[in-house]
């Protein structure tokens, strides 16, 4: 239970500014790769770099967050994002689960059930590959539907609220 409510407090620091999101400091933790490396060596540099997750003011040519993109980059030419594990690049085909690229079922700003974590930014997908018997977002996961929206328009949308 003390790590559960060391998340929400560290939430809450984040939410009253009192501490900076994790994935925030990553454009500062500057990682020495080159694009060239194996993947193997990219994620071993992942793990260093997440080991020393802190503001630095070197000069580099690449941030943490520059590798983690590099590193997703990767995984989306050879996807294994599912358990299908299909490894067809997703920039060129739609993968055997049937999506090519995300597809939004709904997106909003949440002000459920969860007090301490509320307000948050809910996005729902469509196309899970699990066809779990008692889901309880079967419309949605079950099919295709929804709309592709730009990963920056949906990230302005975030920030706005």
């Amino acid at each position: 239970m003390n790590n559960a409510r060391s998340f929400i407090q560290e939430y809450f620091d984040i939410l009253e500014e009192n501490n900076t999101a994790k994935y925030l400091l990553c454009k500062h933790v500057l990682v020495d790769f080159n694009k060239n490396e194996s993947t193997a060596a990219l994620w071993k540099k992942h793990e260093s770099a997440l080991k020393k997750l802190k503001i630095t003011d070197e000069l580099s040519h690449y941030s943490l967050l520059d590798l983690k993109i590099e590193l997703a980059s990767r995984i989306f030419q050879c996807c294994h994002f599912c358990e299908k594990r299909c490894g067809v690049d997703r920039r060129q085909e739609t993968g055997s689960c049937g999506i090519k690229e995300a597809r939004i079922a709904s997106e909003f700003l949440h002000t459920g059930e969860e007090r301490m974590l509320v307000p948050s930014y809910t996005v729902f997908f469509s196309g899970c590959t699990f066809n779990c018997v008692f889901c309880q977002n079967w419309d949605i996961s079950q099919r295709l539907c929804g709309f592709y929206l730009q990963p920056s328009v949906l990230a302005d949308k975030i920030d706005m609220q």
